[in-house]
């Protein structure tokens, strides 16, 4: 009998005789299950971000106007450069058009003020224990976004910072890149290749 390309799970072929049914559904069912529980532990391919939805949201109000750095939802921090924004975490309707069914929450982000053309307004994340786990990997950032109006653009990039105690290595800013979002929920993606944190010191 033929195997799945990835984790060689077993199954009949096209043309082969099935005398138990119920039995083989069970095997079948028993090798996806052992090979999801491989997947889960080894953490490969799922998410690094915490609150990755915004769906917690115990340190702050759910509408923040500010120009300095402060909390956002849980694990995020606000910040901008020679502007104002405001920020406030957003409910979404489950099933709404473009989104993933299971995605209930959001936030959204508005630009009160910009001095000049290097104005910005982000909000960040670190992940603890990242410098030294991604060093030379490529990762892939995916958000579903969408424009009140016109095709704003948004950007990300992914920065290396190795610490301020002692005598660490300077930090490492990734390429920025950039998207033009719609008026449309859609599912955007970056990918971002780290350098190689070999002769760093944290």
């Amino acid at each position: 009998m033929p195997d799945t390309p990835i984790y060689a799970i077993t199954y009949p072929a096209s043309t082969a005789l099935v005398t138990d049914g119920a039995s083989a559904m069970q095997t079948i069912s028993t090798d996806v299950e052992t090979a999801l529980n491989v997947q889960a532990g080894s953490n490969d391919g799922r998410n690094f971000l915490d609150n990755p939805r915004f769906g917690l949201n115990f340190r702050n109000t759910q509408t923040i106007t500010a120009g300095a750095q402060g909390y956002l939802g849980d694990r995020w921090v606000w910040n901008s450069t020679n502007a104002t924004g405001t920020f406030a975490r957003t409910t979404i309707a489950i099933g709404t058009a473009g989104l993933d069914t299971t995605i209930n929450a959001g936030m959204s982000v508005t630009n009160t003020t910009s001095v000049n053309i290097a104005a910005a307004i982000y909000f960040q994340q670190i992940l603890d224990g990242g410098v030294e786990k991604f060093g030379g990997d490529t990762l892939v950032l995916s958000f579903y976004a969408k424009a009140a109006a016109g095709t704003p653009k948004v950007g990300a990039r992914l920065v290396q910072n190795f610490g301020t105690g002692g005598a660490p290595s300077a930090e490492v800013g990734g390429t920025f890149n950039t998207v033009t979002i719609s008026t449309t929920w859609t599912r955007y993606s970056m990918s971002f290749t780290l350098a190689s944190v070999a002769g760093k010191t944290i």
